[in-house]
Formats: structure tokens, sequence, C-alpha cells
């Protein structure tokens, strides 16, 4: 009589690490934080919407990198990714963040910038602190809206006649959100 042994997969099994879904729940809620969408990281990171959807359900990233630039663009640590390290949670590290750390995650992918003197920061700093959460909303879809203009002139002029409408771009941008911290509009 022939005993029967069961055939063992030659398949090789995959090296992925088990899903994780503290770091899921840690990324959307940076994500959602940040006033982006799910495509808007993707793009901002240089991932699929696909990977990004996998990201929020439990799988991490094998790719530091992939883990750095998911970080930037929503405004947390690596740190804070994987391990939950740092502020507890992220309403707590948005008000203890400057106004221009809570807006530049939105300015990653355009090439405008905020800038200020830094006498103008401190106080723009303090005023941030005081808006309502309204306000600060305001102010985020203010600068989105920025950002698709500057895409559009990106994709409508040449390279140097468009790097020269953004600069012009950051420039209003710049005195419009100071101006609207500080309540002046």
């Amino acid at each position: 009589m022939v005993e029967y042994r069961p055939r063992r997969s030659t398949k090789r099994k995959s090296g992925r690490r088990p899903p994780d879904p503290a770091f899921g729940a840690r990324l959307g809620a940076g994500r959602r934080q940040a006033g982006l969408t799910q495509r808007e990281l993707a793009e901002r990171a240089g991932v699929t919407l696909n990977s990004i959807w996998r990201y929020e359900t439990g799988r991490r990233p094998e790719d530091y990198d992939v883990l750095a630039r998911l970080g930037e663009a929503v405004g947390v640590s690596v740190d804070f990714l994987l391990r939950g390290g740092g502020p507890p949670s992220l309403g707590a590290a948005e008000q203890a963040r400057a106004w221009d750390a809570a807006l530049r995650p939105l300015l990653a992918s355009s090439g405008l910038r905020l800038a200020t003197d830094r006498k103008m920061r401190k106080r723009l700093d303090h005023a941030w602190r005081a808006l309502s959460e309204e306000r600060k909303e305001e102010l985020r879809n203010l600068v989105r809206r920025a950002v698709a203009l500057a895409a559009a002139v990106e994709h409508i002029l040449p390279e140097a006649s468009a790097r020269a409408v953004n600069q012009e771009i950051s420039v209003e941008l710049s005195a419009t959100v100071a101006a609207r911290i500080l309540g002046r509009a």
C-alpha cells in the first residue's frame, strides 16, 4: 500500500509583514487632518492610489523612502506612523505646529512657498493658534486653490514663464495668508 503525502507548495511565500491596522489608522487620520484625499496623498508621495488604499487598510510599505514621503505629505513623523510615537493625537499636534508647518504639506508638490520674515513669523504663529478650526480650514482651502492655479500655470505656460508666474503667486499667497491669519482680510 502506498502512503499518501500531501505535496508541499513550491510557491515562495511572500516576505510581507502582517497587516498593521494601527499604521493604517494613523496614516488615514493624518491624511484627513492634512485635508488630503487618497488620490492627492498618492500624488504627493509618488505612489499609486491602490497603494494608499492598501496602506490605510494596514499594509505597511517596505521602503523607508515611501514611509518618509507619506509622513512628509501628511505632516507627521515616520515614528508616529509606525509606532504612534510623538504627539498623542493629531489635533494636539496641529495646535502645536507653526502656521507654515500646518500649511506646508498642502504646498509640497506645487513649488509654491510661504515666505515671511522672522519677526512676522512669531506673530503669525501666535495668531494661528488662536484661530478657529473653521478659519484654519478656510486658509487651507485658499492654499489648495493657489496650488491648483500653479498647476494650471505649469500646464499652460512654458517652463521659464510658469516659474516666474508661480513666484508671483507665492508672493501674493504669502501676503494673503498672513493678512487672513492676522485678521486683516
